[in-house]
């Protein structure tokens, strides 16, 4: 029997001070009200995938977390 390889994860997180020249992603100014939220859903998504998702028995190799505006002094 072959086994599946392992799967890479990447979550996006929507948040930014600002809308960067070179961004074409999608995204959201913060507020903490919509990352309170944000993160609630995530965390309900994440256990509702893990229990029905087809690659439910397939080991998580790897998790990025990518998007959001990098913290800068000159941005505070």
């Amino acid at each position: 029997m072959m086994t599946s390889p392992p799967l890479g994860l990447y979550i996006h997180i929507p948040f930014c001070r600002q809308r960067c020249d070179f961004c074409a992603f999608y995204l959201e100014i913060y507020r903490e009200s919509r990352a309170e939220i944000f993160v609630q859903s995530l965390m309900q998504e994440i256990e509702q995938s893990g229990q029905h998702h087809v690659a439910a028995n397939r080991p998580i190799q790897s998790v990025y977390f990518g998007g959001g505006t990098p913290y800068s002094p000159r941005l505070s």
